[in-house]
C-alpha cells in the first residue's frame, strides 16, 4: 500500500501506467563482490524453469498488505555473499529477506529503495518483484508457498496470482503476478522464475518492479531492473564468484542492550548494564584490533557516560559479546546509547555506529509519561490512502513493561489534520500472535474540534486500565483518509508498527523515524479481580 508521508518539504510526484513489457539487458555484473546475472534470453544463459510446488509447498499464513512472515527455517545454511543464512522472512511486497528474520518489525514497503541501498530496511534481501503487491482484501487470489526438494537440493518460495494494491474498496487490482525464488544448494546460485508479470500503476513512487539482490551491508548488490514490466516466461540466474573479487572485513556492533536494538525502559536509579555484540560479517579474517566505544547522552545531548574497550581482531563470521562497566544511575528522560567500532582494516564504515534509546523513569515519582518521541512538534506525518470508517488502517507503538503494575490513564498523540472527523485511539494488550496487538483493553474517540494539531494531546481513558507489568500497545486507527498522525526523526525506537487491512506488521520507516504516540501511567497495585483489568 502506498502511504502518504508528508515531511515539511516539497514532494515530487510521478504517475504513469507501464502497460507493456520492456526489454532489458540479458546479463549483468559483476558487482564488486563478483556476483553476475544472466537470463534465459541469453544464448549461454539458464534454461527456462518453473518448479511447481502448488501441491507440495507449505502455505504461508499471515501475509496481508505491506507485511512479512517469518522466520522460516532453511533445511541447512545457504551461502549468500560472504555469510551463511539459516532462515528467511517472506515479504508481501515480492521480497525475501535474510536479515534479522525473527524481528516482527522487519518490513520493506513503498516507496521502495534502489538496489543496493546501504542502511535501509532491506539489507540482505532478494527482490524477484519488489512492488506494491498485496494479499489483503476479500477474495484476493494471491498465495505464497515454500518447499525444499531434497532430491534436487533446492529451496523454493513461490508467489502465485498476486495482484497489486490499489485504492479501491477491494484493495487490489486484476493483476495475477506469478513468480518464484529458487535457492540452489548445489551451486549457491539464485534463480528468479516468472510465469506471469502484469503491468502496474505507478501511483507516485519512482521505484516499483525492482528486481535484484542486495548484500549484507547494502553497499553491494545487483539491480537487474527497476520500473520495468518483465516479459514472462523468464528465468534470471544470479551466480556467485568462484573466487570473490574482494576480501571483506566488516567488524561492527550488531546489538546493544536489546538484542534487536529496540528502545528499552528502565528506572533511573537502577544499575544499567551496558553490553554489545560485535561481529565480523565479512568473508575475510581481521588482522587489526577493534576499538569498541560506548557513550550515553541525556535528552539535552549531554554526555554522562563514556567508555572504550579494545578487542582482538575477529575472524570471518566470528561474534563476541563485550561488557562495559555498568552505570549506577542515569538522568531521567529519553537517553541515547551510542555504540561504535573502529578498526583500520574495516571495509564498511557505514555500519560502525549503532543507536538505541533508553527511557529512564524517575523512581521517586508515581506518574510517568511513556514516550519514545519527545519532540514538541512533528517534522513529518503519515496517513494511509485507503483508510475508511472500518479503522483497519493505522499505526501503533509498543511499550515494554516496566517490571511492576501500572495503571494506564491517558493516551497521547500528535494529530496533524484539523478536518479529521474522528481520531480513534486504543490501548491494546500484547497477547496477539507473535506478541502483536491482540485484546483491546480500552479506547477513546476524539471528535473534530476537541484536539490541537501539530502538538501533543493527552486524552483520558474513561476507565483507566491496570496492567500487570507486561507490555502494551498504543494504537491509532485511522478513520477516513483525511486523518494524519505526526512523526519525528529522532533516534529511532524501532518500536513502531503499521496496521494495514486489519493486519499489524513492522513500520516501514522503523529505522529512521517514530510515530508520535504515548501513554501516561501511574504505579498501580494488583486488584482482587485480577490483572489487566479496570481498577474499582
Amino acid at each position: 500500500m502506498k502511504k502518504f508521508a508528508m515531511p515539511w518539504a516539497g514532494l515530487l510526484v510521478f504517475s504513469g501506467l507501464l502497460s507493456s513489457p520492456l526489454a532489458v539487458a540479458d546479463s549483468g555484473g559483476p558487482d564488486s563482490y563478483g556476483y553476475e546475472w544472466k537470463d534465459s534470453n541469453e544464448l549461454d544463459g539458464p534454461a527456462l524453469e518453473w518448479l511447481d510446488i502448488s501441491m507440495t509447498g507449505e502455505l504461508v499464513i499471515g501475509l496481508a498488505d505491506d507485511n512479512s512472515v517469518g522466520p522460516i527455517q532453511l533445511p541447512k545454511p545457504f551461502r549468500y555473499y560472504w555469510i551463511d543464512v539459516s532462515s528467511l522472512r517472506i515479504g508481501s511486497n515480492g521480497w525475501v529477506g535474510f536479515y534479522n528474520t525473527s524481528d516482527i518489525t522487519f518490513n520493506i514497503a513503498s516507496c521502495f529503495p534502489d538496489i543496493p541501498t546501504p542502511g535501509g530496511a532491506g539489507d540482505t534481501f532478494l527482490a524477484p518483484l519488489l512492488s506494491d503487491l498485496t494479499f489483503a482484501g476479500a477474495g484476493n487470489p494471491g498465495t505464497a508457498r515454500y518447499h525444499y526438494d531434497a532430491v534436487a537440493d533446492v529451496f523454493v518460495v513461490s508467489y502465485s496470482d498476486l495482484p497489486f494494491w490499489v485504492n479501491t474498496p477491494d484493495g487490489y487490482d486484476s493483476a495475477r503476478n506469478t513468480f518464484q525464488i529458487v535457492l540452489d544448494y548445489s551451486s549457491n546460485q539464485i534463480r528468479f522464475n516468472y510465469q506471469q508479470v502484469d503491468p502496474f500503476n505507478d501511483g507516485g513512487c519512482l521505484n516499483d518492479m525492482g528486481v535484484g539482490i542486495e548484500a549484507p551491508q547494502g553497499q553491494i548488490g545487483l539491480q537487474h531492473s527497476m520500473e520495468v514490466v518483465l516479459s514472462a516466461p523468464l528465468t534470471i540466474e544470479f551466480t556467485p564468484p568462484d573466487t570473490p573479487l574482494i576480501s571483506i572485513v566488516d567488524s561492527a556492533p550488531v546489538s546493544g542492550i536489546d538484542p534487536d536494538n529496540r528502545a528499552v525502559i528502565r528506572w533511573n536509579d537502577a544499575p544499567l548494564d551496558i553490553g554489545a555484540s560485535i561481529s565480523n560479517s565479512g568473508n575475510g579474517d581481521g588482522v587489526e584490533p577493534i576499538q569498541v566505544n560506548a557513550e550515553l547522552f541525556d535528552s539535552t545531548n549531554g554526555n554522562f557516560y563514556s567508555n572504550t574497550l579494545s578487542l582482538a581482531a575477529l575472524n570471518s563470521g566470528e561474534s563476541v559479546n563485550v561488557d562495559f562497566p555498568p552505570i549506577a544511575s542515569q538522568p531521567v528522560g529519553l537517553n541515547r546509547l551510542e555504540l561504535s567500532t573502529n578498526s583500520t582494516d574495516d571495509y564498511n564504515a557505514a555500519n560502525n555506529l549503532l543507536l538505541a534509546e533508553v527511557l529512564a523513569l524517575d523512581s521517586a515519582e508515581q506518574v510517568h509519561v511513556l514516550a519514545f518521541s519527545t519532540a514538541p512538534v512533528p517534522n513529518g506525518s503519515i496517513n494511509w490512502a485507503s483508510a475508511d470508517a472500518s479503522g483497519d488502517e493505522g499505526l501503533a507503538v509498543y511499550f515494554p513493561g516496566v517490571g511492576e503494575p501500572v495503571v494506564v490513564r491517558q493516551i497521547g498523540a500528535v494529530p496533524v489534520n484539523d478536518v479529521c472527523g474522528t481520531y480513534r485511539f486504543q490501548l491494546v494488550d500484547d497477547d496477539g500472535e507473535q506478541g502483536l496487538p491482540g485484546t483491546v483493553l480500552a479506547g477513546v474517540d476524539v471528535g473534530a474540534g476537541n484536539y490541537s494539531i501539530n502538538a501533543w494531546n493527552d486524552f483520558p481513558l474513561a476507565s483507566p486500565v491496570l496492567m500487570d507489568g507486561s507490555g502494551f500497545y498504543v494504537v491509532w486507527r485511522q478513520i477516513g483518509s483525511d486523518c494524519s498522525l505526526g512523526t519525528s526523526s529522532e533516534t529511532p525506537s524501532r518500536r513502531n508498527f503499521e496496521l494495514i487491512s486489519g493486519t499489524f506488521s513492522g513500520y516501514r520507516a522503523n529505522v529512521s523515524e517514530d510515530v508520535m504516540l504515548r501513554a501516561t501511567v501511574a504505579l498501580g497495585a494488583i486488584f482482587s479481580d485480577g490483572l489487566e483489568t479496570t481498577p474499582p
